[in-house]
Formats: structure tokens, sequence, C-alpha cells
């Protein structure tokens, strides 16, 4: 499997650096190629689809409790405690 995966990257990069030399961004180029390199390297299904998104997750935000404060209120002391 691994062998299989490096073969379709040399592949793509080659076609990749090919695009580059015929005057194409790099981006461009990229994007195309690793599609086509991605489809031709899995099965054929129909119910596959194509992602798009940075992949980048989202950090989960802390919430802050908030705590009520007390008010500091000096009580005349009960004459039996």
């Amino acid at each position: 499997m691994l062998k299989r995966i490096g073969k379709q990257a040399l592949t793509t990069g080659a076609y990749i650096a090919s695009d580059m030399l015929g005057g194409k961004k790099f981006n461009e180029s990229a994007q195309a190629r690793v599609r086509q390199g991605i489809n031709s390297f899995l099965p054929p299904n129909e119910d596959v689809s194509e992602q798009t998104g940075s992949g980048r997750r989202r950090r989960a935000v802390k919430r802050k409790r908030i705590t009520k404060r007390r008010k500091n209120s000096k009580r005349a002391r009960d004459i039996f405690q």
C-alpha cells in the first residue's frame, strides 16, 4: 500500500513540475493534479464526494465561570455568639 501511494505521489509531483514548466502557477496545478491523483488512486465510487476546505480544526473555546461576589457587609454581632 505504501509503495503504491509513493508511486502515485511521484507521478503527481512530476505532473505538477511539468505544468509549472508550462507556465502554470503552483497552486493551480497542485490543486488540479492532486485531485486527479486521488481520483485515480481511489476505486471509482459514485458516492464519494470531493471535499473542500483547509482542513484546520477550530480550537474549542473555554468558557469562564461567572461567580457572584458576596457583599462584605459587617453584621452587628449577636450578643449570644
